[in-house]
């Protein structure tokens, strides 16, 4: 559980890093494989906070569902990140407690 959790959160920091900033590669080999080597630390960091501070992560995770809730303009779009917030927040205490 703990290699899906890096994942999701390697590829989590890249796509938001790419979203962020406007990259520009002058070699794309060398940045490239940079990028990736540093994502997969930040990942592997934050896989590590999240498996040892798994309780934390889920109170962060139901609060944010909480707030964003009232975003939400349909029912429909409610329930579903209730659904999915409350999923995460199970599989991340599940792998918390196995893992840790």
């Amino acid at each position: 559980m703990g290699i899906i959790l890096w994942i999701i959160f390697s590829v989590a920091i890249f796509v938001l890093y790419h979203k962020v900033f406007d990259v520009v590669y002058l070699d794309l080999s060398q940045g490239l494989m940079r990028e990736i080597i540093i994502v997969a630390f930040a990942g592997a960091i934050l896989t590590g906070v999240t498996v040892t501070f798994w309780w934390l992560s889920d109170i962060i995770i139901v609060m944010a569902a909480v707030l964003l809730r009232g975003k939400c303009k349909t029912a429909g779009a409610r329930n579903m990140l209730t659904i999915g917030a409350v999923a995460l927040a199970g599989w991340i205490a599940v792998s918390g407690i196995f893992l840790a």
